[in-house]
């Protein structure tokens, strides 16, 4: 099952009214919508602001669903000057820090990647490369 994850309502909330909902769980500041959409069973997932929200957030979900990828999105405002509203931006790999110290990488899978990059250019969003 592919888990959606942002941050904030407003972020989910074009997939939201596009899905239909079979049931959902709801802790501090998280919220799981699991439910079809263009067919498929997917989870929808609020996780909060902040990295502590999204950590958390995910560890619950990966305990509780089978979750076999996750896509995470959301607004990334003024990351890069270069930038324009509604652009849209895919990343091969992701990198955090946990307090500090330890650094972690992950890579993004090749496949949705492909199938992101497609749809993007398929759809003409605008400058996409």
């Amino acid at each position: 099952m592919i888990a959606l994850l942002g941050a904030l309502q407003n972020e989910l909330s074009g997939v939201a009214k596009s899905m239909t909902v079979d049931r959902q769980a709801a802790g501090r500041p998280w919220h799981v919508v699991q439910g079809k959409f263009a067919g498929k069973t997917i989870l929808l997932v609020r996780t909060g602001m902040g990295k502590d929200c999204a950590l958390s957030t995910t560890e619950y979900i990966l305990e509780n669903y089978p979750v076999t990828r996750i896509i995470s999105f959301g607004f990334a405002g003024a990351l890069v000057a270069e930038r324009k509203v509604g652009d849209v931006v895919l990343c091969q790999r992701l990198y955090c820090e946990s307090d500090g110290s330890d650094r972690a990488i992950y890579s993004s899978d090749a496949d949705l990647l492909a199938l992101a990059a497609q749809a993007m250019k398929d759809r003409e969003f605008g400058p996409f490369t």
